[in-house]
């Protein structure tokens, strides 16, 4: 069971709980204002993590190249360099916007 904790506890507490997270390879989910905040996790853990999430990256990759193996190479760079400008654009104007927000 993963543990909670505010982040008050666990800037009181922090030697303790790296140690008990390294010994227990149980995660702390460190909580701010009774929401998720950060968690903490063994170096064994994150390599886990590290490595599944790579897996499911090259499995997503080779799922698309084979989905799309019978289409022209220039036509999928083409669509995805346009797919890419437009989120973009998108990041640009919400960055604009919240700059003028201030």
């Amino acid at each position: 069971m993963t543990r909670r904790m505010s982040s008050r506890e666990a800037r009181s507490n922090f030697g303790a709980m790296i140690r008990s997270v390294h010994l227990t390879n149980e995660p702390v989910i460190v909580e701010r204002n009774g929401k998720p905040y950060a968690v903490v996790m063994s170096s064994s853990q994150y390599e886990q993590w590290r490595r599944d999430r790579e897996a499911r990256l090259w499995k997503t990759v080779a799922h698309v190249q084979q989905r799309h193996a019978e289409e022209d190479p220039e036509e999928i760079y083409r669509a995805v360099t346009e797919v890419v400008e437009e989120v973009r654009q998108e990041r640009y104007e919400r960055g604009e916007a919240a700059k003028r927000g201030r």
